[in-house]
């Protein structure tokens, strides 16, 4: 009687041990299926955070927002015609080279998407896209009428005085040097008279 004593309690203590042991290895299949979803959700968190910045940096290439007007086609050509005027002389040759090189190249305009890409087509200039809004995402942004901010505030303030895009007409061209001329040229005189 006491050896069935005993072996019942041993029965009862083997069962006790296999249900802690059970719910000791469910515990850790729980806690590695949670670790796997988290891994899993983490995961998807930084693919997505990824494709955010792919997105905002112009989608993960390089990419390169050029002004249509003044910078691939020349705007003081076609005056108020609406048309695109000729080809800023190396515009073909310059887009070649970028795309050999593993840029995305983005062509900006207010003018119709599809008489632009009619224009750059027939004049073999090299692009990807060609937008029509809101500038998109790139790394750099190129145009006539584009600064670049080099970190001081004093620099740019002179640079924006000074500014002029390249294809401002030669009446006032002209203009500008004459009274650039009379600034340095009454300099002179004052330092004549201090000497």
């Amino acid at each position: 009687m006491e050896d069935n004593k005993n072996e019942n309690q041993q029965g009862l203590n083997q069962n006790s041990v296999n249900a802690q042991q059970n719910a000791s290895e469910q515990v850790n299949e729980n806690k590695q299926e949670n670790q796997s979803q988290e891994t899993s959700q983490g995961s998807t968190e930084a693919k997505t955070n990824e494709e955010s910045t792919k997105q905002s940096n112009g989608g993960g290439v390089k990419t390169i927002c050029i002004d249509f007007g003044g910078t691939i086609c020349d705007d003081g050509k076609h005056g108020d015609s609406g048309e695109p005027g000729a080809m800023v002389p190396g515009a073909d040759n310059a887009t070649a080279v970028l795309k050999e090189n593993g840029w995305r190249i983005v062509v900006w305009s207010l003018m119709d998407a599809d008489k632009v890409r009619e224009w750059l087509n027939k004049n073999g200039v090299k692009y990807d896209d060609v937008v029509t809004g809101a500038k998109p995402a790139a790394q750099i942004y190129l145009g006539e009428h584009m600064m670049t901010f080099r970190g001081h505030w004093d620099w740019t303030v002179s640079e924006i005085a000074s500014f002029r895009p390249w294809t401002k007409n030669k009446e006032s061209e002209k203009k500008d040097m004459e009274k650039s001329y009379k600034q340095c040229a009454s300099l002179f005189d004052e330092a004549k008279m201090v000497m």
